[in-house]
């Protein structure tokens, strides 16, 4: 994967940059100040930043497998995806499995509900449309 990284002009290495939280606590995707969450994310780990940043060119391989180690050592998804899991802790998005919001939950079924009736309402017009051509 190609793209932009966040880096230290000063000290040449790559920034962390705290990317979600709430607003005004200097995440990027809620406050979208670069400046702020550079300052947020390396202060979090405890890395030195000079205040000065820029942005550099970076490839990055990514593997495909969520993570997942093999059968035979890999946990089930509940043991993570539940309210009492491994990420029972984290906070700031929804994880599913874990959180429950109606809208979303409701606009999930009706969603695959719809697609259902959609494929037999198609399916009903076409057998009945090549009657009639016969």
């Amino acid at each position: 994967m190609r793209g932009n990284q966040i880096y230290d002009v000063t000290y040449h290495k790559l920034i962390n940059p705290k990317l979600v939280g709430l607003k005004g606590s200097g995440a990027y995707w809620r406050d979208f100040n670069w400046d702020s969450s550079a300052t947020k994310g390396m202060e979090y780990l405890g890395l030195t930043y000079s205040g000065h940043h820029g942005f550099i060119n970076t490839k990055s391989y990514w593997p495909l497998n969520h993570e997942v180690a093999t059968a035979s050592n890999a946990l089930t998804c509940e043991e993570c995806h539940s309210t009492n899991g491994r990420l029972k802790n984290l906070a700031g998005f929804y994880l599913p499995g874990r959180d429950r919001n109606p809208v979303v939950e409701w606009f999930g079924i009706l969603s695959i509900l719809g697609a259902i009736l959609g494929v037999v309402i198609h399916g009903t017009l076409r057998i009945l449309s090549n009657k009639k051509e016969k």
